[in-house]
Protein backbone atom coordinates (compact mmCIF):
# COMPACT_ATOMS: atom_id res chain seq x y z
CA UNK A 1 0.00 0.00 0.00
CA UNK A 2 1.07 3.50 -0.58
CA UNK A 3 0.10 5.59 2.12
CA UNK A 4 2.69 8.62 1.50
CA UNK A 5 0.23 11.46 0.70
CA UNK A 6 -1.73 9.78 3.58
CA UNK A 7 1.40 10.44 5.65
CA UNK A 8 1.85 13.36 4.82
CA UNK A 9 -1.62 14.65 5.48
CA UNK A 10 -1.56 13.92 8.95
CA UNK A 11 1.85 15.06 9.07
CA UNK A 12 0.32 18.94 8.13
CA UNK A 13 -2.67 18.25 10.14
CA UNK A 14 -0.51 17.51 13.02
CA UNK A 15 1.69 21.01 12.52
CA UNK A 16 -0.98 23.04 12.36
CA UNK A 17 -2.33 22.04 16.03
CA UNK A 18 1.31 21.96 17.39
CA UNK A 19 1.39 25.47 15.84
CA UNK A 20 -2.17 26.74 17.21
CA UNK A 21 -0.97 25.47 20.57
CA UNK A 22 2.69 27.93 19.85
CA UNK A 23 4.81 24.87 19.65
CA UNK A 24 6.36 26.71 16.39
CA UNK A 25 9.89 24.53 16.51
CA UNK A 26 7.78 21.33 16.52
CA UNK A 27 5.13 22.55 14.09
CA UNK A 28 7.94 23.03 11.41
CA UNK A 29 9.54 19.93 11.86
CA UNK A 30 5.76 18.07 10.87
CA UNK A 31 5.93 20.41 7.99
CA UNK A 32 9.01 19.46 7.00
CA UNK A 33 6.94 15.82 6.67
CA UNK A 34 4.11 16.62 5.14
CA UNK A 35 6.80 18.23 2.61
CA UNK A 36 4.24 21.56 3.51
CA UNK A 37 6.92 24.14 2.06
CA UNK A 38 4.43 26.78 1.47
CA UNK A 39 3.52 26.68 5.58
CA UNK A 40 7.40 26.14 7.18
CA UNK A 41 7.82 29.64 4.82
CA UNK A 42 4.32 31.00 6.40
CA UNK A 43 6.06 30.83 9.62
CA UNK A 44 8.94 31.71 9.42
CA UNK A 45 7.94 34.71 8.41
CA UNK A 46 5.27 35.17 10.38
CA UNK A 47 8.32 34.59 13.86
CA UNK A 48 11.05 36.83 11.92
CA UNK A 49 8.07 39.94 12.04
CA UNK A 50 7.69 39.30 15.80
CA UNK A 51 11.14 38.71 16.16
CA UNK A 52 11.72 42.28 14.50
CA UNK A 53 9.00 43.91 16.32
CA UNK A 54 9.80 42.45 19.95
CA UNK A 55 13.79 41.57 19.86
CA UNK A 56 14.77 38.78 22.28
CA UNK A 57 14.96 39.39 26.01
CA UNK A 58 17.91 38.52 28.08
CA UNK A 59 16.03 38.30 31.44
CA UNK A 60 14.95 34.68 32.67
CA UNK A 61 11.25 33.74 32.44
CA UNK A 62 10.64 34.22 35.85
CA UNK A 63 11.71 38.16 36.25
CA UNK A 64 9.84 39.30 33.21
CA UNK A 65 6.24 40.18 33.80
CA UNK A 66 3.92 37.82 32.24
CA UNK A 67 1.17 39.62 30.24
CA UNK A 68 -0.23 36.75 28.12
CA UNK A 69 -3.63 35.02 28.40
CA UNK A 70 -2.44 32.11 27.43
CA UNK A 71 0.67 31.02 29.31
CA UNK A 72 2.20 28.84 26.23
CA UNK A 73 2.40 32.18 24.50
CA UNK A 74 6.06 32.94 26.58
CA UNK A 75 8.04 29.96 26.65
CA UNK A 76 11.49 29.07 25.81
CA UNK A 77 14.11 29.39 28.97
CA UNK A 78 17.04 32.14 27.98
CA UNK A 79 14.62 33.69 25.29
CA UNK A 80 11.03 34.35 27.05
CA UNK A 81 8.37 34.04 23.91
CA UNK A 82 10.41 31.75 21.45
CA UNK A 83 9.66 28.00 21.45
CA UNK A 84 12.90 26.24 22.94
CA UNK A 85 12.50 23.69 19.83
CA UNK A 86 12.38 26.68 17.76
CA UNK A 87 15.58 28.12 18.83
CA UNK A 88 17.42 24.83 18.97
CA UNK A 89 16.29 24.51 14.96
CA UNK A 90 17.45 28.52 14.27
CA UNK A 91 20.84 27.69 16.27
CA UNK A 92 21.59 24.10 14.18
CA UNK A 93 21.80 23.38 10.49
CA UNK A 94 18.51 22.16 9.32
CA UNK A 95 18.05 18.57 7.75
CA UNK A 96 17.19 19.43 4.02
CA UNK A 97 18.55 22.64 2.15
CA UNK A 98 14.71 23.67 1.36
CA UNK A 99 13.92 24.01 5.07
CA UNK A 100 17.50 25.90 5.28
CA UNK A 101 16.85 27.90 2.54
CA UNK A 102 13.28 28.77 3.82
CA UNK A 103 14.16 29.34 7.93
CA UNK A 104 17.43 31.24 6.70
CA UNK A 105 15.78 34.85 7.25
CA UNK A 106 14.60 34.00 10.80
CA UNK A 107 18.05 32.21 11.87
CA UNK A 108 19.84 35.07 10.61
CA UNK A 109 17.86 37.49 12.48
CA UNK A 110 17.66 35.63 15.76
CA UNK A 111 21.55 35.45 15.24
CA UNK A 112 21.76 39.18 15.09
CA UNK A 113 20.13 39.65 17.90
CA UNK A 114 21.84 37.36 20.18
CA UNK A 115 25.12 38.64 18.57
CA UNK A 116 23.77 42.22 19.84
CA UNK A 117 22.71 40.96 23.62
CA UNK A 118 26.50 39.84 23.81
CA UNK A 119 27.85 43.11 22.71
CA UNK A 120 29.55 41.68 19.50
CA UNK A 121 27.83 44.91 17.70
CA UNK A 122 30.66 44.10 14.40
CA UNK A 123 29.08 40.47 13.76
CA UNK A 124 25.72 41.57 14.41
CA UNK A 125 26.16 44.25 11.53
CA UNK A 126 27.62 41.62 8.92
CA UNK A 127 24.62 39.08 10.27
CA UNK A 128 22.00 41.83 9.80
CA UNK A 129 23.35 42.98 6.19
CA UNK A 130 22.84 39.47 4.91
CA UNK A 131 19.39 40.25 5.29
CA UNK A 132 19.51 43.39 2.64
CA UNK A 133 20.72 40.79 0.26
CA UNK A 134 17.85 38.67 0.08
CA UNK A 135 15.65 39.07 -3.05
CA UNK A 136 12.49 37.30 -0.49
CA UNK A 137 12.96 39.80 1.98
CA UNK A 138 9.81 42.18 1.99
CA UNK A 139 9.84 45.52 1.57
CA UNK A 140 7.84 47.01 5.02
CA UNK A 141 10.65 44.70 6.90
CA UNK A 142 13.48 47.37 5.43
CA UNK A 143 12.76 50.00 7.54
CA UNK A 144 13.08 47.89 10.79
CA UNK A 145 15.96 46.42 9.75
CA UNK A 146 17.63 49.86 9.25
CA UNK A 147 16.50 50.75 12.08
CA UNK A 148 18.32 47.99 14.41
CA UNK A 149 21.59 48.58 12.66
CA UNK A 150 22.11 52.58 12.61
CA UNK A 151 22.32 52.52 16.24
CA UNK A 152 24.98 49.67 16.18
CA UNK A 153 26.87 51.72 13.27
CA UNK A 154 27.16 55.28 15.52
CA UNK A 155 27.89 53.95 18.79
CA UNK A 156 24.58 55.03 20.61
CA UNK A 157 22.46 52.37 22.46
CA UNK A 158 18.93 51.13 20.99
CA UNK A 159 15.88 51.57 22.40
CA UNK A 160 14.18 48.46 23.41
CA UNK A 161 11.60 46.94 21.27
CA UNK A 162 7.81 48.15 22.36
CA UNK A 163 6.90 44.96 24.03
CA UNK A 164 10.37 45.58 26.49
CA UNK A 165 9.52 48.61 27.09
CA UNK A 166 6.35 47.84 28.56
CA UNK A 167 7.52 45.09 30.88
CA UNK A 168 10.77 46.16 32.11
CA UNK A 169 9.04 49.48 33.77
CA UNK A 170 6.45 47.34 35.64
CA UNK A 171 8.89 44.01 37.10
Amino acid sequence: MNLESEAGYIAQAWARRLEQENQVGSALLYFEKGQSYVDIERVCWDHFERLLLAGISPLPLSSTLLCCTNPADVVGGNYPGLDPTLVEILENSPATAMVGTLIAPLAVLFAFFKLKQTGDDGAAIQYLSKLFRLSSMPREYVALLIAEMLPLLDGTPAPPPPFQSLTNGLV
